[in-house]
């Protein structure tokens, strides 16, 4: 599926002491948070959750803590004990480790049967972490194990490897770049936090410069000068720019290293350009000439060149200087190696997992506290449940009882709900009318089929789906994704969340749980459906 989104939420926490963080912990190893909040049943009386409105105000969860993986408890069958080794890939295909339980693929993918979405289905309610109330509408918006829209269960799988957090990594896209984090445009509490950092906001500045101090320190950087990069619209990085300021923190924290901002310059000034066209964002920033100044070169001739960048996108602002910048330290002969330096690397919103989980918990949870945070405090709250609706959906023509095509994404509508058709589902909720529910919830999704259709059939759409529905409709030419979009689960704001915060922990949440349902099924099935 294709988001513009990431996703899950769990109680937050701040990270207390920076300074006590052991980076020996940093490694791929997956790790399972157990012991979380208790599932809340798969059917709840409505009675019990919606009491005028009051349903953001119920008690929050206990805290998650973290176990060995050694003590994981299992089910109650010896059936479902951890399997000899010898029999792992087998019980791989079998079976899902998911937050201390085993969960039965088999299972799973026997909801995605194209012949269960005709059998009779009783909608169930349930209550996230969060209060916020919402109904599976579809046998295949159940995760495994009937969890319904459960955040720690969606935590536990898409954070299975989450060793990264308080230190640079190599990118595997761009040579001699180092970053700190990835980003996907638009999508997760990461993201909120990297966007506000560079419109200034002191809040998301604390803590993005807290994170890039400590992973800097960690890599132990020497022999090497940092150099800030210009903001867009400048010739030469300035005092008051956020990224002449990560440069600076570089130096201080950095042993034996300088701080130089006079090294290189622009001719003239360049505005930016849309992220939509890779190839024209390459030619507009290679159309100024980078200017070198030689005799600064040369006081770093034998050190490394560190060029330093708020985050990087297609490496095309910062390829005509790092060019240049070696061409130049060729024609004279120096020894130094020009490297870069990211807060954030960003990538494809395609990805299965959130960004925000290859961090480790004590940071992924200061940067969602941060993001709430913020959210909270820049945008109106509603003084309602029920005024902000998500919707997750599937994309399947059921009537192929051999083809497992699929694909599955969220939609919350892009205006205020409340005087239309998202009052009307939470009455029509409220009143347990699903097949009202449905159906509203279908015409909603109508809109969105429109755009995937469009998208696909003018090369707008990621490459998977696309060819999907092309052979969809090599036999059915006629055939509208609107017609067999289906709704797989509904979830409504609480009372007092602003709209946005909704998107990143009610929608995002939502639409990851679903894509994970999703995974499980296509690892236990002989042909996958898209995911991406």
């Amino acid at each position: 599926m294709s988001r513009a989104s990431s996703r899950v939420h769990t109680p937050s926490r701040l990270l207390a002491d920076f300074s006590k963080y052991d980076a020996s912990d940093d490694s791929d190893e997956d790790k399972c948070l157990t012991d979380r909040p208790p599932t809340p049943p798969s059917v709840v009386d409505i009675g019990l959750i919606i009491d005028g409105g009051t349903a953001a105000q119920r008690p929050r969860p206990a805290k998650r803590q973290r176990d060995s993986r050694t003590n994981l408890p299992s089910d109650d069958s010896d059936a479902n004990a951890a399997p000899p080794r010898r029999d792992a890939e087998q019980a791989r295909l079998r079976r899902l480790d998911v937050a201390g339980h085993f969960v039965n693929l088999e299972q799973v993918r026997a909801a995605w049967n194209p012949s269960v979405s005709r059998v009779p289905f009783e909608p169930q309610i349930f209550v996230d972490g969060d209060g916020r109330v919402g109904a599976v509408l579809n046998p295949r918006g159940l995760p495994p194990q009937g969890v319904a829209s459960d955040a720690g269960w969606a935590e536990a799988v898409a954070a299975g490897n989450s060793g990264h957090g308080l230190q640079l990594r190599d990118s595997e896209a761009f040579p001699n770049l180092k970053f700190l984090m990835r980003r996907v445009l638009g999508s997760g509490h990461d993201d909120t936090v990297l966007s506000f950092y560079r419109t200034g906001n002191p809040h998301a500045t604390s803590v993005v410069e807290k994170l890039f101090r400590t992973a800097v320190s960690a890599e132990k950087i020497t022999n090497a000068v940092f150099v800030p990069i210009w903001r867009s619209g400048a010739t030469s990085a300035l005092p008051q720019d956020h990224v002449y300021k990560l440069a600076q923190i570089a130096t201080g924290v950095s042993s034996g290293c300088e701080f130089e901002a006079t090294l290189i310059s622009r001719n003239r000034p360049l505005e930016k350009l849309s992220r939509s066209d890779i190839g024209a964002r390459r030619r507009h920033y290679a159309s100024a000439e980078v200017i070198v100044d030689r005799k600064v070169l040369e006081k770093y001739k034998n050190e490394d060149i560190w060029l330093v960048d708020d985050d990087v996108f297609s490496f095309a602002t910062l390829a005509p200087i790092v060019s240049k910048l070696e061409q130049v330290i060729h024609d004279c002969g120096f020894n130094s190696r020009v490297r870069c330096l990211v807060v954030a690397e960003c990538t494809h919103p395609g990805r299965m997992k959130p960004t925000l989980y290859e961090l480790v918990p004590e940071v992924r949870e200061m940067i969602r506290a941060a993001s709430r945070r913020m959210l909270q405090s820049t945008e109106s709250v509603r003084d309602a449940p029920g005024v902000d609706v998500a919707l997750a959906y599937v994309i399947d023509d059921d009537a192929d009882d051999d083809d497992n095509a699929a694909y599955t994404g969220s939609r919350m509508p892009s205006v205020q709900v409340s005087a239309e058709q998202g009052a009307r589902m939470y009455e029509a909720f409220l009143a347990k009318k699903w097949d009202l529910v449905i159906s509203i919830a279908t015409e909603v999704l109508g809109s969105r089929a429109d755009e995937h259709q469009s998208d696909a059939l003018n090369n707008k759409h990621n490459s998977t789906f696309t060819a999907w529905l092309v052979e969809k409709l090599r036999t059915n030419p006629h055939l509208k994704l609107r017609d067999i979009i289906k709704p797989l689960a509904i979830i409504f704001n609480c009372k007092g969340e602003s709209r946005q915060n909704f998107y990143q922990d009610g929608c995002l949440t939502l639409e990851q749980i679903h894509l994970l349902a999703l995974r499980a099924a296509a690892d236990s099935a002989p042909r996958r459906p898209s995911t991406v």
